[in-house]
Parts: structure tokens; sequence; C-alpha cells
């Protein structure tokens, strides 16, 4: 990873948050191994089961931020972000295997047959 020096195109000063993000991309990393579930739901009769898979997220998030930014500072939001991507990620995964029987993910390719 080259997060300070990505980081620093926006200033000097931004270099000491590469620790946060290194672990919002492991976040993202895992959101597109996921697959497009959200994407599948929405455009099927499942759309409210997004929207509240997403309202679960944001909830997640909101709590994990109140709590782990007083102790972490940046670090704190990028855990609670990564706690909330991966929520998402699991969880449309799941409910697009169950309802819809398709498993959106890049993981169905290493089951064995």
């Amino acid at each position: 990873f080259f997060a300070e020096e990505v980081l620093t195109v926006f200033g000097q000063e931004f270099a000491v948050a590469g620790d946060a993000l290194r672990i919002y991309i492991v976040g993202v990393f895992l959101t597109l191994l996921s697959g497009p579930g959200d994407v599948l739901l929405s455009q099927t009769k499942y759309e409210s089961r997004v929207s509240r898979i997403l309202l679960m997220s944001l909830a997640l998030q909101i709590v994990l931020n109140l709590v782990l930014i007083p102790f972490f500072n940046v670090l704190g939001c990028a855990m609670a972000n990564f706690c909330a991507l991966a929520l998402t990620a699991g969880y449309m995964r799941y409910e697009t295997k169950r309802l819809m029987n398709i498993d959106p993910s890049i993981f169905r390719f290493f089951k064995g047959k």
C-alpha cells in the first residue's frame, strides 16, 4: 500500500491518515468480492430488503462512529466504515442467495462441483 504517498496529493498533513485509508480499502475490496447482490435485489421484487439492509448498516455506522471516534479518532471512523461495509456486503450476499438462489460473489468460482 502506498497510502501515505497517495494522500500527500491532497497535502502533507493528510499523510497521517494512511492507516485509515488502508482500512477503508479493505472494506471496499470486501464489498467488491461480495458481488452485485444489492443490484440484483433492487431490480427484482426485493428492493425493500435492500433499503432495510442499508438502514441497518447506516445505524451501525452511526453508533460505531459515536463509540469509536472519541477513542481512535480517524481510525475509529475507518473501523466503523469497515464494519458497515462488511455488514452490507455480507447481508446482501446472504439475502441474494436465500431469496434468489444466486451467489453474486466471486467465491462461487472457488467451490467444488
